[in-house]
């Protein structure tokens, strides 16, 4: 990652969360943390990185990232991982390009949820851009 880069990424981090969690919902206002092998990515309020299953790749091309986090696996918190995504990404740099599918500086991002009872699995796959 490009030295300007890495900066845009830092400050972001800094400064997005006071602005994309204003919201009353108990989960927008949770602070936010993010993926440890991906500084740009948030996870969502309640999720923990499940860190011993993520794939990480760093090629000429760009990053190739296989990311896992757990959390509730109630139906109305997939509801609001679409739309955390939806808010934060944006403010990161990321297009949508579907629901759960977004683009930035020649990468894409491909998010999934799977429910597995009480749990759900969000399963984050980033690679470059064809």
């Amino acid at each position: 990652m490009c030295v300007v880069h890495r900066l845009v990424v830092f400050l972001l981090i800094i400064l997005v969360p006071a602005r994309v969690h204003a919201g009353t919902d108990d989960f927008t206002n949770a602070a936010v943390t993010y993926f440890t092998e991906a500084a740009d990515l948030p996870l969502p309020p309640g999720f923990v990185e499940l860190a011993d299953n993520n794939v990480i790749f760093e090629t000429a091309m760009g990053r190739i990232l296989d990311l896992t986090a757990l959390g509730s696996g109630q139906a109305e918190n997939h509801a609001k991982i679409v739309q955390f995504y939806a808010e934060t990404l944006p403010a990161l740099g990321w297009i949508a390009l579907k629901p759960m599918e977004f683009a930035r500086d020649g990468e894409r991002l491909d998010l999934r949820i799977v429910s597995a009872g009480r749990d759900a699995y969000l399963y984050i796959k980033m690679r470059p851009k064809p």
